[in-house]
């Protein structure tokens, strides 16, 4: 009777062990915490705030069913390698951020968020800029041989292009060169907005009559700029200074800036370096390289 009972004990405490050991192993389906890391947010991007000082990025939930605890929003400068964590523990889709150094300086840069939970970061799929893009270009006096040429940002790429001053390109030429003569050689030479050819005579026969775009420019001098201010005095003409940069305003709410690198007199060239924002209304034209 004694062994039957030590048996019975013996075989109770080996099932015990055995469900004890089973439920161990069995991995979690809810209720008890996440069970990887939340999948890679959607849709990010950038939108302007407070008339274009304000950089807002925005994103939508993960799809999936794996929880999300909060997010974080990572930055790197344009003048920087590494990106830095600049917002946690967020519970909204979206974060502001001032961009304004303790310099003064409006800082451009690269942007992503994420999401997490006890399991760890999400990965970032999306990264999204406020960089604006560099490009190179020789620009020509109306007047000279190669021309009469026009020039205007694209909007998706942000790079510089040339257009035939005729009604074909009113929507995409944003101005020219000038040295409001009907030659090419100076001395003086004028970023000019398209509109403004009917102002200058030597240069009103060679556009043909159309509604061109009104593009403003303002001579920032020789420091690299980061803002195109609302309070700056922008002009539809402006005398082009060797290594000066300008701030150019557009007539559909872009900003870009343009900087003065070389004048030659005998050929009518003007050789510039560009800075195209292409998130529109966003005033940030600063740009280094780290």
């Amino acid at each position: 009777m004694k062994i039957r009972r030590v048996f019975f004990f013996t075989l109770t405490f080996a099932l015990f062990l055995l469900i004890i050991g089973t439920e161990r192993c069995q991995t979690p389906t809810g209720g008890g915490g996440s069970t990887s890391p939340p999948e890679n947010l959607e849709s990010v991007s950038i939108q302007p705030l407070d008339d274009g000082y304000i950089v807002r990025i925005i994103w939508k939930k993960p799809t999936s069913n794996t929880p999300v605890t909060a997010y974080r929003v990572y930055f790197r400068a344009a003048d920087a390698t590494n990106f830095t964590l600049i917002a946690d523990a967020l519970s909204d889709t979206f974060y502001n951020h001032n961009p304004e150094t303790q310099s003064g300086v409006f800082m451009t840069g690269d942007y992503y968020a994420v999401g997490y939970n006890d399991e760890g970061e999400g990965e970032a799929e999306d990264t999204v800029s406020t960089i604006p893009v560099r490009s190179n270009a020789d620009l020509y006096e109306l007047h000279a041989p190669q021309g009469p040429e026009c020039y205007g940002f694209s909007r998706y790429y942000g790079d510089l292009n040339r257009y035939a001053a005729i009604p074909a390109y009113v929507s995409s030429a944003e101005f020219y060169i000038s040295d409001t003569s009907a030659s090419y050689t100076g001395p003086n030479y004028h970023l000019v907005s398209v509109h403004y050819n009917d102002s200058i005579p030597a240069d009103s026969a060679t556009f043909a009559p159309s509604s061109w775009r009104t593009t403003q420019f303002h001579n920032y001098g020789i420091e690299v700029p980061s803002i195109a201010h609302f309070f700056y005095l922008f002009q539809s003409l402006h005398l082009c200074q060797e290594s000066h940069y300008y701030i150019i305003k557009t007539d559909n709410n872009y900003y870009a800036a343009i900087k003065i690198t070389d004048i030659d007199e005998a050929n009518g060239i003007i050789s510039v370096e560009t800075y195209f924002q292409r998130i529109e209304g966003l005033r940030l034209v600063y740009y280094d390289e780290p």
